[in-house]
């Protein structure tokens, strides 16, 4: 089963499975359904969090961190976490703040938390 991230890329955080949309599945699959993607994206976080966590067998990739840390909170959106999520988009754009302007992420998380006030 391939998995699909929250912005519609493929990749190793999932929110949906099957390439539906995260409402689609919501609606879709029903309530065990939806415990199955709040699971789906459980793991998908821990993962993340190992991956931000250095070990002697790893080492910090500082580059990806930023974006680990929006796919965090774009799951933790997605399972209802609202605050959880919150913080999150606000550690990614303080880890960004001085990221050009422009950049989608910046705008997204930006968006994120207007809409999770």
């Amino acid at each position: 089963m391939e998995l699909m991230s929250a912005d519609g890329r493929t990749g190793l955080a999932s929110s949906t499975a099957r390439g539906l949309s995260p409402a689609a599945c919501r609606f879709a699959m029903g309530l065990p359904g939806r415990r199955r993607l709040r699971a789906i994206c459980k793991g998908a976080i821990a993962t993340y969090r190992e991956l931000l966590t250095p070990t002697p067998q790893q080492e910090p990739i500082a580059i990806l961190q930023p974006r680990y840390v929006l796919e965090i909170a774009r799951l933790l959106e997605q399972t209802g976490d609202r605050a959880a999520a919150r913080n999150e988009y606000m550690h990614f754009l303080d880890m960004w703040k001085r990221a050009d302007a422009e950049l989608p992420e910046l705008d997204e998380a930006r968006t994120a938390l207007v809409r999770l006030r």
